[in-house]
């Protein structure tokens, strides 16, 4: 069951971001089944309990979220889906690409060797994610973008309306830990690393003629 810090959190955000405010949620998916090491677990859902959890997450966004994006990974629509229905918004969830993985690689297919090493190698995720969070401009694996550019690719889509409102993108966990290392300037280390539904939020804010952009 996802924690209750994280229904706080989750209030404790929309309490600060004004409703006028051009704003995105990076999530990650709410609970799913587990799967063996070695798996992409692509084809892995969402248990009741995470269903549940995502329902009560969009509960809290209610009048706040005005675009849903989604990986295109069943569980992470399952979650954007539980999201709509609990905030009641009309409209249904989009498919993202650059929510799988897209916002960071130059091409998928390429990169798929080190991503098939983040669920199979022993240690590498901690290693990506160290490396991710403090390449910066630079390119810290062949076929990857910087983290710079990726983070850029994929809170910059998510607020390109510029619009007022909340876009909510549900993703997976490493795209969350990576673009909360790098807007924060904060490396994520384990201890921290994003649990189901755990959430970045970054917004706009207009204050005497200037755009000011908080996390």
């Amino acid at each position: 069951m996802t924690d209750n810090n994280v229904f706080d959190h989750i209030k404790r955000a929309l309490e600060l971001i004004p409703m006028s405010a051009s704003a995105a949620a990076v999530m990650r998916h709410a609970e799913r089944e587990g799967f063996a090491k070695g798996h992409h677990g692509n084809d892995i859902l969402l248990t009741p309990q995470g269903e549940r959890d995502a329902f009560v997450a969009g509960e809290l966004m209610t009048g706040r979220i005005c675009r849903l994006l989604h990986s295109p990974v069943e569980r992470c629509l399952q979650t954007a889906e539980q999201l709509r229905a609990g905030s009641g918004l009309k409209s249904v969830p989009q498919e993202w690409m650059g929510l799988r993985c897209d916002a960071y690689v130059t091409d998928h297919n390429s990169a798929l060797d080190t991503l098939t090493r983040l669920v199979s190698e022993d240690g590498f995720y901690d290693e990506f994610i160290r490396e991710m969070a403090t390449s910066g401009d630079k390119i810290p694996y062949p076929h990857f973008k910087s983290p710079l550019i990726g983070t850029v690719n994929m809170i910059g889509h998510m607020v390109a309306s510029g619009s007022s409102g909340l876009c909510v993108g549900v993703t997976h966990d490493w795209l969350v830990n990576v673009a909360a290392s790098y807007v924060t300037g904060i490396p994520v280390a384990r201890p921290a690393y994003a649990d189901f539904l755990d959430t970045l939020f970054v917004w706009r804010e207009k204050k005497d003629g200037c755009i000011t952009t908080k996390v």
